[in-house]
């Protein structure tokens, strides 16, 4: 095993990815061959995403590289809160910095409470078949100075029965949706333990490490190794992790802050789209009059220094329409910066970052495209074609005879020397209120590229779209 730990593992694939476009070699088959090498660490798939769909894969990976170890100290600090002075804890296989690209998972919130002073000692597990807690953790907290005691894994059950164990935390591989946790083999029965004797369990990980396109634990493939680690004689099976029930997690920990049940919910809001935005100054969100208020108190729970602006409307016949309450938002706020837009009703299980570093990459402005794998959702959408630099040369709203079943979505990037298009646009008397109208107007002007969206998109403008979006990305019905 040359690369181990959830996190590590993307970053490695990261840099994969980005040596294959280096040296120009197939990078579909690059992906697939890389995708397919861990198949329950979550991270490996995000991580490929991200590189794939950004414009230079090296810098992406480098950056990433960053992300993790910032996401690494946040975590680490909102886990180490939950511990009381003169904790015991319990930690299972490895989760420092040698399965991070920085301090850990649960062993950075382990290093985090010594060193506020919260922490007596940690039980290692011993980590089964190949002992990585009494090889990697053991070491990593004597390199630290902290007070450890490595046991055999069937030896927790007397530590929780003798009192002597105050709090388990773990990593993690991958969270599903609603909160079932695979981890490396052996972390269940822990959580099993630690129910019966009423000690809390934590899960610390990065929400890279949360995939809300899947379920439920039981859609979470297991890998399986060679039995050969387990015994070279007789007959055995070895499987690299083990699914722990939502219900006996006390807490899952992010960068974000803590998560608690209905995981549903509290893991959906964990992923922001946002996240790792470069340059993000301003959030602006443009409503009319009926809801501006409740925006205003939304927004003061944000944390982000999000501005509300109403357009002044009550009612559908007064409206601005999408592209006039963004030619308002451009004169109104006197903005002269690159500008990230989305409509209200769209919901993305991945960030912008890439999305972002891509338009500023080409300087034009850029659209979100998706394949929606359906001829009659292209009809009440658009048709878009790209040349092979991803730019636009054909785009018409709600066609007839759609060619594909690619889109362009309401996600877009207008660098600063565009803005003042958005203005000729609506002084010509055109349609001030479908986005890619204006698209449709821009691209014989100027190039528009597309940027296709990784992972899960949602159109909640719909009863049953909403209801869909709120069973992949907050479990509700």
């Amino acid at each position: 095993m040359a690369v181990r730990g959830a996190p590590a593992i993307g970053i490695a694939a990261a840099y994969g990815f980005a040596l294959a476009a280096g040296r120009g070699e197939d990078l579909e088959q690059a992906f697939h061959v890389l995708v397919g090498a861990r198949p329950t660490a979550a991270n490996l798939g995000w991580a490929l995403r991200e590189v794939r769909a950004a414009p230079e894969p090296a810098a992406r990976a480098r950056e990433l590289h960053r992300e993790e170890v910032e996401r690494c100290r946040r975590m680490s600090e909102h886990a180490a809160g939950l511990l009381s002075p003169g904790t015991s804890a319990l930690t299972h296989c490895n989760t420092g910095g040698l399965a991070t690209g920085g301090r850990g998972t649960a062993l950075g919130a382990v290093r985090e409470a010594w060193v506020r002073g919260l922490l007596r000692n940690v039980f290692v597990n011993e980590t089964r078949p190949l002992l990585q807690g009494a090889r990697l953790t053991a070491w990593e907290l004597e390199a630290a100075g902290i007070p450890h005691t490595v046991i055999a894994d069937s030896a927790a059950g007397h530590l929780f029965a003798c009192g002597e164990i105050d709090s388990v935390l773990v990593g993690a591989d991958r969270i599903a949706a609603n909160g079932d946790t695979a981890n490396k083999i052996g972390t269940y029965p822990l959580a099993v333990l630690a129910a019966r004797h009423e000690v809390p369990f934590y899960v610390v990980a990065p929400t890279s490490t949360v995939d809300l396109e899947t379920p439920t634990g039981a859609e979470i493939p297991i890998e399986e190794r060679d039995p050969n680690e387990v015994s070279s004689r007789f007959p055995a099976r070895n499987p690299a992790f083990d699914v722990t029930p939502a219900e006996l997690i006390s807490a899952i920990v992010t960068e974000h802050g803590v998560h608690r049940a209905p995981y549903a919910e509290t893991l959906a809001q964990a992923a922001p789209a946002l996240e790792g935005v470069d340059g993000l100054d301003e959030i602006h969100v443009v409503t009319n009059s009926k809801f501006a208020e409740a925006f205003r108190e939304w927004a003061e729970d944000a944390g982000r220094g999000v501005r509300i602006l109403d357009d002044g409307t009550a009612d559908e016949e007064g409206k601005l329409g999408a592209i006039g309450d963004l030619e308002l938002a451009i004169r109104s706020e006197a903005i002269d910066d690159d500008l990230l837009v989305l409509a209200g009703d769209n919901l993305f299980s991945e960030s912008f970052a890439p999305f972002a570093a891509f338009g500023r990459e080409k300087r034009a402005p850029a659209l979100g495209v998706y394949d929606v794998d359906d001829l009659d959702a292209v009809r009440r959408y658009n048709a878009i074609e790209l040349d092979e630099e991803n730019r636009v040369v054909f785009f018409e709203e709600k066609p007839e005879r759609p060619a594909s079943t690619l889109i362009g979505i309401a996600l877009y990037f207008y660098p600063s020397s565009s803005l003042r298009l958005v203005g000729e646009y609506l002084t010509e008397g055109n349609n001030p209120d479908q986005p890619g109208r204006l698209v449709e107007w821009l691209y014989p002007r100027t190039p528009v590229y597309a940027w296709r969206v990784p992972g899960r998109w949602y159109d909640v403008g719909s009863k049953e779209t909403l209801e869909e979006a709120d069973r992949a990305f907050g479990g509700g019905g």
